[in-house]
C-alpha cells in the first residue's frame, strides 16, 4: 500500500440465506451500495465502483447508490474512483468481506467530513491557530503527473481592533511543501479570510489565486494548482492558448474589450461577435483580466493546458462606485503607499497624478490628464488617442511608450491603456521619461521608453 491516506467505511453486511448443501457454484448472489460524500453532505455520483475479480464498469448513481448482481459466492473487495478522491489524493474502499451463496451484501463507502480530515492531517499546534484549512494537489497540466517538492503558500491581512491601538495590520503566510503526490495542506486558516494562494517550483509560480470565504463558508477548501515542469523562471510564453467571449450585462458583445493573461505578452481584442482568442500562454494556473472602458475589470484564474484549450464565458459590470467617497480615498490613497507611489514622489524624479488631481481636470477621457503633463504630447490619428513623448531621450524613438496597469505591464494590442481604463477608477499615475524610469518598471527587453505607470482604485492587493 502507498502512503496516501487510506479510509473505509462499510456498514453492514447483510446475509438473506444460504444454500444447505453444497452444489455448483451458481452467480446469484448481489453486492447493493450506497457512495456518500461527507465533505459537502451530498451523494456522491459519477464514481466509478470496483470490485475485485468483476471486469464490468459501473458507477454510482445521482443518489450515490450502485448495484451488482448475478456474482458467485466469495471474497471481495470494494473501492471507488472519483475526481473528487484524486483532489484530495486518497482512496476509498471497504475492507474484504465474505458474499455467501443466494445473498446480497449491502455496502456504505463514504467520504471523510472535513472535522475528519483536518483532525486526522493537520497537526495540533495549527489547529489551534485556526478551523479552516485548504487542501489540494500540484499538478503539471500538460502530462497530468503531481509535482512534489514545490512550495505552496497563502498569504493573507490579518486585522486587530481595539480601542487602545485602533486598527492594527498584521501580514500572515501559511506554506507546506507538496509530497510525492503533488499534495499540500495548509492548516490553521481563519473561517474569514481574504487572502492569496500561489505555488512556486523551481522559481517558476502560478498566479495569485484570490481565495476569499466567509463562516457560512465551512471550514474545507479544495483547490488544486497546476504549474507545467518544463517551463523555467521568467517563461512568459508557451503554448496553451484560450478562447472565450465578453458579453455586457444585457448580453450584448462588449466588442473592443481587451484581454489579457497577466504577466505574460498573450494578449487579445474583443471581436464585433464578442469573440476572442488568445495564444502563446504558458501553460498552468494563470490569472485573466478583461478590460472596458467605464466597465469594471474582470480577474480571475484559469488553468491552461497546451493539449487541451480552454473557453471562458465572461460578463462586464457597469462600473458604479458604490462605497462612500471618503472611503474609497482612504483605501486608494493606502494602496498607494504600499505601492511605493508615495516614496517615489519624493524623490523628484518623473510627474505625478493623484485621484484628486484627475477630479479637478474632469477628464472624460484618461488621455486628457496626460495633455499638461511636461514632455509629453497627445495627438489625435483617426479615433485614437496617441501618447507620445516630446523628449528625444529614447532610442526607440518618441512613440515609445510603456505601460504598467496595477505595476503589471500592459500588453497594448488594440489601444493603449488609456483607452481602457475610466478615469474615475484611477487612485494614480506615474509618468517616467525614459531616462527616469525605475527598475521595477524598466520593459522586459531592458530597453526604456515613456514609461506610464496607471494605479486602479481596485488594484491594490
Amino acid at each position: 500500500m502507498n502512503d496516501m491516506l487510506r479510509f473505509a467505511l462499510i456498514a453492514a453486511a447483510l446475509s438473506a440465506g444460504t444454500i444447505a448443501a453444497q452444489q455448483p457454484q451458481k452467480k446469484n448472489s448481489a453486492i447493493i451500495g450506497v457512495a456518500t460524500d461527507s465533505l459537502h453532505m451530498r451523494p456522491l455520483s459519477g464514481a466509478e465502483v470496483l470490485i475485485s475479480g468483476v471486469n464490468r464498469t459501473i458507477l454510482t448513481d445521482s443518489l450515490g447508490r450502485f448495484r451488482v448482481d448475478s456474482l458467485p459466492a466469495g471474497n471481495y473487495e470494494v473501492g471507488l474512483f472519483h475526481p473528487l478522491l484524486d483532489s484530495l489524493a486518497i482512496s476509498l474502499s471497504s475492507p474484504k468481506f465474505s458474499l455467501g451463496p443466494d445473498s446480497a451484501s449491502l455496502i456504505s463507502l463514504a467520504v471523510p467530513s472535513a472535522a475528519t480530515l483536518i483532525a486526522q492531517t493537520c497537526k495540533s499546534r495549527m489547529r489551534t491557530l485556526g478551523s479552516s484549512a485548504i487542501f489540494g494537489r500540484l499538478l503539471d497540466p500538460d502530462s497530468g503527473e503531481p509535482v512534489p517538492h514545490a512550495e505552496v503558500s497563502i498569504a493573507w491581512v490579518h486585522f486587530d481592533v481595539s480601542s487602545v491601538v485602533g486598527v492594527k495590520q498584521t501580514p500572515r503566510l501559511v506554506r507546506d511543501s507538496t509530497d510525492s503526490h503533488g499534495v499540500f495542506r495548509l492548516c490553521g486558516l481563519p473561517a474569514e479570510l481574504d487572502a492569496r494562494l500561489q505555488a512556486n517550483y523551481r522559481g517558476v509560480m502560478t498566479a495569485d489565486v484570490p481565495i476569499s470565504t466567509s463562516a457560512a463558508d465551512g471550514d474545507f477548501i479544495i483547490r488544486p494548482l497546476y504549474i507545467s515542469r518544463s517551463d523555467t523562471a521568467g517563461t512568459h510564453v508557451g503554448r496553451a492558448s484560450v478562447t472565450g467571449k465578453v458579453t455586457y450585462a444585457g448580453g450584448q458583445p462588449a466588442t473592443g474589450s481587451h484581454v489579457e493573461i497577466l504577466g505574460t505578452k498573450a494578449a487579445a481584442v474583443v471581436d464585433e461577435r464578442g469573440e476572442f482568442i488568445l495564444s502563446g500562454a504558458p501553460s498552468g494556473t494563470q490569472m485573466l483580466l478583461v478590460r472596458h472602458l467605464g466597465w469594471e475589470p474582470r480577474e480571475f484564474p484559469v488553468d491552461l493546458s497546451s493539449s487541451q484549450p480552454r473557453r471562458v464565458a465572461v460578463q462586464l459590470k457597469k462600473f458604479v462606485p458604490v462605497m462612500d467617497k471618503v472611503v474609497v480615498t482612504a483605501r486608494a490613497e493606502r494602496a498607494l503607499e504600499n505601492a511605493g507611489f508615495s516614496s517615489r514622489q519624493k524623490s523628484g524624479m518623473g510627474h505625478y497624478i493623484t485621484a484628486a488631481d484627475i477630479e479637478r481636470r474632469n477628464a472624460r477621457q484618461l488621455s486628457d490628464v496626460f495633455r499638461t503633463i511636461p514632455g509629453v504630447t497627445v495627438e489625435q490619428r483617426g479615433f485614437e488617442s496617441v501618447i507620445t513623448s516630446t523628449r528625444a531621450g529614447s532610442l526607440n524613438g518618441q512613440d515609445c511608450v510603456s505601460y504598467f496597469v496595477d505595476g503589471l505591464l500592459f500588453q497594448a494590442i488594440g489601444g493603449n491603456a488609456s483607452d481602457f481604463v475610466n478615469p474615475s477608477e484611477v487612485a494614480g499615475i506615474e509618468v517616467y521619461q525614459s531616462s527616469q524610469v525605475p527598475p521595477q518598471f524598466t520593459s522586459a527587453n531592458g530597453s526604456s521608453c515613456l514609461t506610464i505607470v496607471i494605479w486602479t482604485k481596485h488594484g491594490g492587493r
